[in-house]
């Protein structure tokens, strides 16, 4: 109805109220009609005088309904399959973390308003029954965890704990298996974490750097990508960004590293794609430079927000969570 009443009134005077334009094609995109999206946009762009923040905004959308319209003639191979209900529950389980041999996982489950961990190990093909993960859950949130990849070392977020040294609203924690069991999680220093949001840290194959998402000062939008590098000493260097190649004004999140050390996962709003999160790759060529980010195509994206996605060690299986229809009503594992 919004889409039939805006065109009657464009129909009428195409100048007399130029943002009608912007918002007829919103309507065409929330239907999918991603192609009239895109030339409504374009008309807009080209004819209404606008400041450059609306500007930067219908010149995103023009670019997700052009990469939309193109992405669902040209699906990408897609055939996720649970992992079983080892790990699956009534609840939202999501944020999946592997070990280097695949056996491993440690994931995030929502009860009753409270996250914790869980661990789950994998036998002749099928992950057991997951277990909390003693020694690190507590009666506080904890979520968006990284293992190292022989499973002795795990990195993870914590908000609101002002009694054990945290910087922030949320920050990193990290906690160590020792005699088998996970030592009492304390913050990284203020090197590292900082009075603004730090989140969803990623651990680099050889333990060496740090990835996690911030919304602290010196970045590109509401949340950037950022990454610290362990030095021999064991301190580790001021975190820097990844710059606007990779960073956008909007939220880039969740990011993933994959064990060849160059090919990074994330998720963002500020990039061309399908809808709110979507989820790309970028590899790097050097210690400063990232390629483009590829946006992993239609219908691993979708109008919905994607989340994590974690990558085998032979690059042919990946985990991530969703709600689809073939679940349990809440996000699961696939």
């Amino acid at each position: 109805r919004a889409e039939t009443h805006f065109e009657a009134a464009l129909a009428l005077s195409r100048q007399y109220q130029p943002g009608a334009w912007y918002v007829l094609a919103k309507a065409e995109w929330e239907q999918d009609k991603f192609e009239e999206a895109a030339a409504h946009l374009q008309e807009y762009l080209d004819e209404a005088p606008m400041e450059a923040k609306l500007r930067e905004k219908a010149q995103l959308l023009l670019e997700s309904s052009r990469f939309a319209a193109d992405a669902v003639k040209n699906p990408v191979p897609f055939n996720p399959q649970s992992v079983g209900e080892g790990i699956n529950s009534a609840d939202d389980e999501y944020l999946p973390a592997l070990t280097a041999d695949g056996n491993t996982m440690i994931f995030t489950r929502l009860e009753n308003d409270d996250e914790n961990f869980y661990i789950s190990e994998r036998q002749n093909g099928v992950w057991q029954q997951a277990l909390p993960l003693n020694g690190v859950n507590t009666p506080d949130n904890e979520g968006a965890e990284s293992i190292s990849p022989d499973g002795s070392w795990l990195v993870f977020t914590a908000c609101d704990r002002r009694n054990d040294g945290s910087q922030g609203s949320c920050d990193l924690y990290w906690s160590q298996l020792k005699g088998g069991v996970w030592t009492k999680p304390v913050p990284f220093s203020s090197t590292i974490n900082s009075p603004h949001w730090d989140a969803q840290p990623c651990i680099s194959a050889d333990g060496k750097t740090l990835f996690f998402s911030s919304s602290r000062p010196g970045g590109f939008g509401q949340y950037d990508l950022w990454q610290t590098t362990r030095m021999p000493n064991g301190k580790w260097t001021t975190p820097r960004n990844l710059g606007p190649t990779v960073n956008t004004a909007g939220k880039e999140q969740t990011p993933y590293l994959h064990p060849d050390g160059k090919t990074l996962y994330f998720t963002s709003d500020g990039h061309p794609g399908m809808g709110d999160n979507d989820l790309y790759l970028t590899r790097r060529l050097n210690d400063t430079t990232w390629t483009k980010p590829r946006n992993l195509g239609y219908p691993i994206n979708t109008k919905k927000s994607e989340g994590t996605l974690t990558v085998s060690l032979d690059g042919k299986t990946a985990y991530f969570a969703a709600v689809r229809p073939d679940g349990n009503g809440k996000n699961d594992i696939y």
